[in-house]
């Protein structure tokens, strides 16, 4: 499987750097970290969870971290938004 590394740094806020796994088209592991901070902290790991098995698109990634960040609405996150993540992910598949 092919891994992708990319460290983004979020306009005014923290890095946030992503690492991923990708076959056949589909997204198989998706890792965040950063100096970003998110509570509660379990859910990072949880976000990349969600990416597995996403189809390698513009539209199914947001919409994928959209319906993540809507599903956890209690999250709080300090130097980074959640379309932060989908730029990351995106900048490091090179999609635009």
């Amino acid at each position: 499987m092919p891994i992708i590394k990319l460290t983004y740094r979020v306009p005014g806020g923290k890095t946030i750097r992503v690492c991923i796994e990708w076959e056949d088209g589909l997204l198989k592991n998706v890792v965040f970290t950063g100096d970003f901070f998110m509570q509660p902290d379990y859910l990072i790991d949880e976000l990349g969870e969600s990416l597995s098995g996403v189809r390698i698109s513009r539209d199914e990634i947001i919409k994928a971290i959209s319906e993540f960040f809507k599903k956890h609405q209690d999250i709080w996150i300090y130097g980074a938004k959640p379309e932060d993540f989908a730029k990351a992910v995106l900048k490091a598949l090179k999609i635009d």
